[in-house]
């Protein structure tokens, strides 16, 4: 059992290795099309959710990316508006980063700073960097090319893809559904008409991650109001009038609509029809244009749809806990196989280790930072990146724990006397944000300071580095 409670530490604090989710984000995609009228509203809704791209520019500035690819995995299918870390994903990061940085002594020194090739997780740990960093500090993240890609596997590793495909070895056991899922998934397929005009294929994963982005964010509250929401829509705004007449026109208005909301609308009569509803909505004084102010009266008070095809807020929130249990089932039993964890998650555990071996000989030969200062080694990746971990280290259990939510985190901290003697590794576990978003208080936020002992029978939850490094051998 999960118990909470504050370290004390006895020794000091040699080196952090934090593996994270990104936080808080858009959904992969519209859930709304192909309805016109109702997909506009949704990209609009989560357009304004993103931070400015003054903010990101800043970031970007102290936190340089690096990264061999071309491309990121999500950009060659989503634009900016879907798949984003939102402004409040932004306040997520940065506070797990001051959490973090204030459970050391001293400051910490980022050494291995790692991102997957997915422009959330990169930000993600910009963000947390921002958390953590004193003064003006220059920081590079680090994308590995592919055959180094230790963060995410899933989709990219011939040999895992090979047993998750449906004749391999675990693929029965994945296409197997009760009568319960079967008539969630029924539920979802109404719902979202993406899902039920087939423009999106359905997947369990898929349907869950489409609900834990919308979880909490409908009704009164919207995806996000924060303080930045004015300059986004000035910010938007501004994109959408190519002329700079400080008026968009029905014309201009739908093809903004393209290319800054992602949101299409074919040539036919009825997407026409549908469009000019949308124009209504926001063009108060019927003149035809749509003004800033107009804009902003409008978006200021903007909500995601509701689930479409009849299906009640009640009924998708059922469905959707079919959907998460459906999800934790099959990978429960996905990573039930040793081969599965060792592929998803063994390149991991050996980092780890490495990095941790690493700072204890700085520690012993006291070639450490200067002011006895804690290095860090930072994993920015995915939910079905900590899983595996999770369930080796037997902290996580499909059959009744939660899907980790957004800003999920694992710790491995390691202490040591002055000398580097008497080394010990503690782990924490921060099981990630989920429910209502209804403000912006710390519960809110889901990153209280509160830790969780992981009371784990094949070692103690404060175990000496050797038997944590036979622990990782085993991956």
């Amino acid at each position: 059992m999960y118990y909470f409670y504050w370290f004390v530490q006895t020794e000091r604090m040699k080196h952090v290795a934090l593996v994270f989710r990104h936080g808080d984000r858009s959904p992969t995609f519209n859930a709304m099309e192909p309805l016109a009228l109702e997909s506009a509203v949704e990209a609009a809704a989560w357009t304004l959710s993103l931070p400015t791209k003054a903010f990101s520019a800043e970031l970007e500035r102290r936190f340089p990316v690096i990264n061999h690819h071309a491309l990121t995995r999500d950009e060659a299918s989503l634009g900016r508006t879907f798949g984003s870390l939102t402004g409040l994903g932004v306040l997520q990061m940065r506070r797990l980063g001051q959490w973090v940085s204030a459970r050391s002594e001293n400051q910490l020194v980022p050494r291995r700073v790692l991102a997957s090739n997915f422009r959330r997780t990169q930000f993600s740990l910009q963000c947390f960097l921002a958390g953590i960093s004193r003064g003006n500090d220059q920081i590079p993240v680090v994308v590995a090319k592919d055959q180094q890609d230790t963060l995410n596997v899933w989709g990219t590793d011939p040999v895992l893809r090979k047993l998750l495909r449906s004749n391999g070895t675990l693929g029965a056991d994945i296409a197997r559904t009760t009568p319960e899922e079967d008539d969630a998934r029924k539920v979802f397929m109404r719902a979202v008409p993406a899902f039920g005009f087939l423009i999106r294929p359905f997947s369990w994963i898929s349907a869950l991650d489409h609900f834990m982005c919308r979880e909490g964010k409908t009704g009164g509250g919207g995806p996000l109001r924060g303080r930045s929401a004015p300059l986004k829509i000035a910010e938007i705004f501004q994109e959408m009038d190519f002329a700079q007449s400080g008026k968009l026109d029905v014309e201009s208005f739908r093809i903004a609509l393209d290319k800054v909301l992602q949101s299409p609308f074919s040539g036919t009569a009825a997407a026409k029809s549908e469009l000019d509803k949308f124009v209504k909505l926001i063009d108060k004084d019927g003149d035809g244009q749509i003004e800033f102010r107009e804009m902003k009266s409008f978006f200021e008070n903007i909500r995601l749809p509701a689930p479409s095809g009849g299906v009640s807020n009640e009924d998708f929130e059922k469905a959707s806990k079919v959907i998460e249990r459906a999800v934790c089932r099959r990978f429960d039993s996905i990573l039930s196989q040793p081969s599965v964890r060792r592929i998803s998650a063994g390149s991991m555990a050996k980092n780890i280790i490495s990095g941790l071996d690493d700072a204890l000989k700085e520690a012993k030969l006291k070639t450490r930072p200067k002011n006895g200062a804690t290095t860090i080694d930072l994993y920015s990746a995915h939910d079905v990146s900590l899983t595996p971990l999770l369930k080796h280290l037997g902290i996580w259990n499909g059959a009744k724990d939660q899907w980790p939510g957004v800003a999920a985190a694992l710790a491995f901290e390691m202490t040591a006397d002055a000398n580097g003697s008497n080394p010990k590794v503690k782990v924490l576990y921060w099981n990630g944000v989920r429910g209502s978003l209804s403000g912006l208080e710390p519960r809110v936020l889901g990153l209280e300071p509160v830790s969780v002992q992981l009371s784990v029978s094949e070692y103690e939850p404060v175990a000496d580095l050797e038997k944590f490094r036979s622990w990782a051998a085993r991956l």
